[in-house]
């Protein structure tokens, strides 16, 4: 039977991310889905191996301005509550928190994290994340913790960098899926955010892009296939590593 996993993203562009890439090459079928277009987000089902809600530019709390947030919020608790693997990036983990009763919102100092930045992970989350792994970032809203999660990282601005809630739904405040188009593609997109409070210059930016991108991404592929297999493994009677340790080491 054909696995899929379903892929929500927030605008009409086409996204090159490493994500799609590695989990097709692993043999999955993609189902993307953009619900600001209109499309409807498919229901769980025997055929699907999990879920990936990518960032965007909408504010989590715009439920006004942007309805089909609300319905994404109301679909990642039908994932969840069918136990699918799920994974949130950026606005994706915002959505998340936010579904389980978290405030999200504006750093309360204007702080911005637009760079690669290092993460320090809490006791619970170093099996999961190294100590130093640097990540890239690209936001300037956060989450509080919800209750009943499990905080995995934090940075020196946002404490709230990464949870996770049950054995198989994360929250990933940093795009770890970020390639080196897809970051390029953010520089000429937002020039007015290297200006902003916390961020990191171009010339920074593209340095630590080459010292720092491929670790990263080294990280992330280990995560995702410890974390799409978990939901089979289990099944199986199988216990499954944690997501997200091998490839990942300080730099």
């Amino acid at each position: 039977m054909e696995r899929r996993i379903i892929l929500v993203t927030h605008d009409a562009r086409a996204h090159d991310e490493s994500a799609s890439r590695h989990l097709a090459a692993r043999g999955f079928a993609l189902h993307r889905v953009t619900p600001a277009l209109g499309e409807a987000l498919p229901e769980p089902d025997a055929r699907t191996a999990g879920a990936i809600v990518f960032g965007g530019g909408q504010g989590v709390g715009e439920t006004d301005k942007y309805p089909f947030l609300k319905d994404e919020m109301d679909w990642i608790g039908r994932i969840l509550a069918a136990d699918k693997p799920f994974l949130g990036l950026c606005q994706g983990a915002q959505l998340l928190a936010h579904h389980l009763g978290a405030a999200v919102g504006p750093h309360p100092e204007g702080l911005h994290e637009f760079g690669f930045y290092p993460l320090t992970p809490t006791a619970q989350g170093r099996p999961v994340i190294a100590d130093g792994l640097r990540v890239m970032q690209f936001h300037h809203h956060g989450f509080d913790l919800p209750s009943g999660a499990v905080l995995l990282a934090r940075s020196q601005s946002y404490p709230h960098q990464a949870f996770r809630v049950g054995e198989t739904a994360f929250a990933l405040q940093f795009h770890a899926e970020a390639t080196a188009a897809a970051i390029n593609h953010w520089h000429t997109l937002a020039p007015e955010t290297f200006a902003a409070p916390g961020a990191h210059s171009l010339a920074r930016q593209r340095a630590d892009m080459a010292r720092y991108a491929a670790p990263m991404t080294a990280w992330f592929t280990g995560f995702l296939d410890r974390l799409f297999v978990l939901q089979e493994a289990r099944q199986d009677g199988v216990e499954a590593a944690a997501p997200g340790r091998a490839g990942a080491q300080a730099v």
